[in-house]
């Protein structure tokens, strides 16, 4: 694969964000639901405390990474939380995802995070090496309750 470059995701990312989100395992969109996810895609790109970006290669979106900017009420500095990170499966191991997690990181420290956290489901283990290889650790559990 050639070079990979990471910049800030557009409103004409719009189609390919969803579907890479729905290839992480999110809810699908739907015709009721498209209009109302992509208000919501139009506001945070436009928050201050979002960062959304997309890995590309000759203009082939490759994959896409959002991170928010969180405030604990434990710590002074804010956290950096990362709730959506995904590469296509064909762009797997070309260092895609690694270019997304380097640029979050430097966003991180221009927030002046003290941490960069992301959460990724169990089934998810390749993803898991992923990140334990860039240096992060396992640090806790992680659960829901749908409402």
């Amino acid at each position: 694969m050639s070079e990979i470059t990471v910049r800030g995701a557009e409103e004409r990312d719009f189609e390919t964000v969803a579907a890479l989100l729905g290839e992480l395992g999110r809810t699908p969109i739907s015709e009721d639901t498209r209009s109302s996810f992509r208000f919501e895609y139009l506001r945070q790109l436009h928050d201050p405390s979002c960062a959304h970006l997309v890995a590309e290669s000759h203009g082939k979106v490759l994959g896409f990474c959002v991170i928010h900017l969180r405030r604990r009420l434990s710590r002074a500095t804010p956290e950096a939380w990362i709730p959506d990170l995904i590469v296509t499966e064909d762009a797997r191991g070309t260092g895609a995802g690694g270019t997304l997690m380097l640029r979050a990181t430097e966003i991180a420290r221009e927030w002046n995070c003290h941490r960069m956290c992301l959460e990724s489901g169990h089934p998810r283990s390749r993803a898991h090496e992923f990140y334990k290889g860039g240096g992060m650790v396992e640090a806790g559990y992680y659960y829901t309750l749908e409402l």
